[in-house]
């Protein structure tokens, strides 16, 4: 499996880390690619979040994407989509 990380007797383990700026700019290119623009970004050392233009956010923390799935659980409190950031 290519970009996850194994450990010893551990079945699942955290990607391989990117840094949140080149896995967000990455992903600015692909939606770019496609049509989507953005309208910003802001990135700390660990994490960062792409903002779209049309006011949604991906989020990037530990090798992780993420962004809201446009629904709530039955407590009330918003999903959110992940996926592994490569």
């Amino acid at each position: 499996m290519t970009g996850v990380a194994r450990t010893r007797g551990d079945s699942m383990s955290q990607p391989d880390l990117m840094p949140p700026g080149l896995a967000l700019a990455a992903l600015r290119a692909e939606l770019a690619a496609r049509g989507l623009a953005s309208a910003g970004m802001t990135v700390t050392r660990r994490q960062g979040i792409l903002n779209l233009a049309g006011g949604s956010e991906v989020g990037y923390s530990r090798g992780w994407l993420f962004w809201p799935a446009g629904r709530l659980s039955r407590d009330g409190r918003p999903l959110y989509a992940v996926s592994q950031g490569r």
